[in-house]
């Protein structure tokens, strides 16, 4: 199917492309911009609890990726017992999409993690600020219950290029 406001190649509807145009949709129709970010913590606020930004203000970027929540498992599927190395597993399959679009952590603008157990906490903390060091995306914490029993973290992030 032609994406295009008309008709396309195909006879099918589109959005705007002109029949026989060669390559895909968009080719052209974007520019990469240099993405500046600006962490906020207002101050007529409260601080934030924690190493984290209370918001994110992104001008210039053109790409946005939506990370799913990425767990502590390996690429084999086995789960380490304890919630610092699932934690690092979970971090490296985030960087592992990051980079597969290319981005990279200093493109991360938000992040939310998912903890079953609030005894892991500091444990999955621990290996954030490893990945992290001093940067602070706007982030949430959720203590609540994940899909399967043996997993101790999930994390999802925002990425912006």
């Amino acid at each position: 199917m032609t994406v295009g406001a008309g008709k396309g190649d195909d006879g099918s509807e589109g959005c705007g492309v002109p029949p026989g145009a060669n390559g895909p949709w968009w080719r052209g129709r974007f520019r990469e911009t240099t993405m500046q970010r600006r962490d906020i913590n207002a101050t007529n606020a409260p601080a934030p609890a924690g190493a984290y930004s209370q918001a994110v203000h992104v001008t210039g970027g053109t790409r946005t990726l939506w990370i799913s929540g990425q767990v502590g498992a390996a690429i084999d599927g086995t789960v380490p017992a304890d919630a610092f190395a699932q934690a690092k597993l979970a971090w490296a399959s985030l960087i592992a999409q990051l980079e597969a679009a290319d981005m990279g952590i200093d493109n991360i603008v938000k992040l939310v993690t998912i903890v079953p157990d609030a005894a892991d906490i500091p444990a999955t903390r621990a290996a954030r600020s490893e990945v992290l060091g001093d940067r602070k995306p706007a982030s949430t914490l959720i203590v609540g219950g994940l899909a399967k029993p043996a997993w101790k973290v999930e994390i999802e992030a925002v990425a912006v290029a």
